[in-house]
């Protein structure tokens, strides 16, 4: 019996029954006696319960190893799934790719190809919905400036915006409209940064904080930025300020912008914005009066996310463009007389005494009017370093 169960199971090799066979052999010289006989049966009965025990013990090592063997089959028909998928996909944009070369027209004077947009449109709709998400700007800091009368938001529009319709629509599933009409434009409310500050002209702090909880979902705000010259006035509507910060349910990020000099003219406040990392330079009295703020009002949860950032404001950048017809960027001294040259080498210097002119420019006609819509206004963008 000993030898059956040492061939089902190399455990059965182990210390029990090598005791077992002692026992055995000590009990062999007087096998008549009736102690010997219960002896025996007793040494039976531990080799069955042995035996039982290494027959579970192998069952349970044989059921956990079809599971893994079950587990490893389901990856590799998974692996081998989405290994011929991309085989399939990648050879869709060869035969794609090979009959743009071969049938992409040329212009006339053979210097440019003409664009083929239908060669695009053969793409699967996957695909092109990840082209399109490839043409989204990084995490935007948009802006709100103007007065309660005419507000608008500063933000690099996407050029999905303005491609097409599917591009448009792919582009409205993540910047999501504001509920205010006369505000074009959206936000990414995942991603971009709504940047509040002394830009906006209001008659008061508290309407401003209840109609941008109007125009904006603020549960589904993720990151909002604050000037802390604004902070300060924010403080004294405490009940506002509270209900409003009660409201951010997802906010990840309270950024606190420090030294943003918020410049005069409403057409300079549309400037890019860029935060930068504050370092140690933050003031104790600043990080001290916005922690007591937050616990004034039990937002302790929001003391984590506070981060410091420093405001840089840059030139609105020039693009080449046709200047417009009537405005000149530098007056040109001229002398009154007609049929003088326009070369500025060859206009004659004004007597001493005399009277300077300028050339008097006819108003812009309508066609020569640019018009800016607030949604495409000269953006920002943000740079994070933690």
């Amino acid at each position: 019996m000993a030898d059956a169960t040492n061939s089902k199971s190399p455990l059965a090799t182990q210390l029990p029954l090598s005791n077992i066979a002692t026992q055995l052999l000590q009990l062999k010289t007087d096998s008549d006696s009736p102690a010997i006989q219960l002896a025996l049966s007793t040494i039976a009965m531990q080799l069955v319960k042995l035996q039982i025990h290494y027959s579970e013990q192998e069952a349970e090592q044989q059921k956990k190893l079809s599971a893994l063997e079950a587990k490893s089959k389901l990856q590799a028909r998974e692996i081998g799934m989405l290994r011929s998928l991309v085989s399939s996909l990648m050879s869709e944009l060869h035969v794609v790719r090979s009959k743009q070369e071969r049938l992409q027209p040329t212009d006339p004077a053979g210097s440019k190809p003409v664009t083929n947009i239908s060669s695009f449109q053969s793409l699967p709709y996957d695909i092109r919905r990840r082209i399109w998400r490839y043409t989204f700007p990084e995490p935007r800091i948009v802006q709100l400036f103007g007065t309660e009368r005419i507000l608008g938001l500063a933000g690099k529009t996407p050029i999905a915006m303005h491609i097409c319709h599917d591009s448009r629509q792919e582009a409205r599933s993540v910047y999501r409209e504001i509920n205010m009409k006369q505000v074009p434009g959206g936000l990414d409310f995942k991603h971009d940064i709504l940047y509040v500050s002394t830009a906006v002209k209001y008659y008061s702090p508290a309407g401003l904080l209840s109609d941008i909880a109007r125009w904006f979902e603020l549960k589904d705000i993720r990151h909002i930025a604050f000037q802390y010259e604004l902070w300060k006035i924010m403080c004294d509507e405490n009940e506002a300020f509270n209900g409003f910060l009660e409201k951010l349910k997802g906010l990840q990020e309270l950024i606190i912008v420090i030294d943003d000099e918020v410049p005069a003219t409403p057409a300079r406040r549309k400037r890019h914005v860029e935060f930068i990392h504050c370092g140690n330079s933050v003031r104790e009295v600043i990080v001290g009066m916005v922690s007591r703020t937050l616990l004034d009002f039990g937002k302790n949860s929001l003391l984590a996310k506070i981060r410091y950032r420093k405001a840089l404001r840059q030139p609105v950048p020039t693009f080449p463009s046709k200047t417009t017809r009537g405005i000149d960027s530098k007056f040109t001294k001229q002398a009154a007389t007609p049929g003088s040259s326009s070369d500025p080498s060859e206009s004659p210097t004004p007597q001493s005494g005399s009277e300077t002119s300028y050339p008097k420019h006819p108003p812009p006609s309508t066609k020569d009017t640019v018009l800016i819509s607030l949604g495409s206004l000269p953006g920002a963008s943000f740079s994070k370093h933690e």
